[in-house]
């Protein structure tokens, strides 16, 4: 959670991507994001590390691990401006291949909003629950 908010609040767009796929397939993912937002920075756990650094290689792309991205300088952030993109999750590519979705900081406030109201007056472990149910796995 730190680094996203970290991507965003440098105003980044986080691309959580899906370290169970074929190679072939993050690849396209990040291909797709370099073309689409020029991509910089990989972020990776100890298990993505080994996934993601060729792939990094390849593109000559930056790759850091969370540790690293965490122990980055802190700075002065510029605002981040809601209607501006906050992330690009890839769509499972049943009927053709995986699609980029765009969210915007505004859309996500109003999911964050529902949720803290739909919870309101719920023991943290019960909300914990709904959201371990609800989110993908990945960095």
């Amino acid at each position: 959670m730190a680094v996203q908010w970290g991507v965003w609040r440098a105003g980044g767009i986080a691309v959580p991507l899906p370290l169970g796929s074929p190679t072939a397939e993050l690849e396209y993912f990040i291909d797709d994001t370099i073309d689409g937002t020029q991509a910089a920075v990989l972020v990776a756990d100890a298990a993505g590390e080994p996934v993601l650094v060729p792939i990094a290689a390849a593109r000559g792309l930056r790759l850091l691990r969370y540790d690293q991205a965490l122990a980055c300088k802190v700075a002065l952030l510029p605002g981040v401006e809601r209607k501006r993109r906050a992330m690009i999750l890839y769509t499972s590519g049943t009927t053709s291949r995986p699609k980029g979705v765009v969210t915007t900081h505004e859309i996500i406030s109003a999911q964050v909003t529902t949720l803290v109201g739909a919870w309101a007056g719920r023991p943290m472990t019960e909300s914990f629950s709904a959201c371990r149910c609800t989110t993908f796995t990945g960095s």
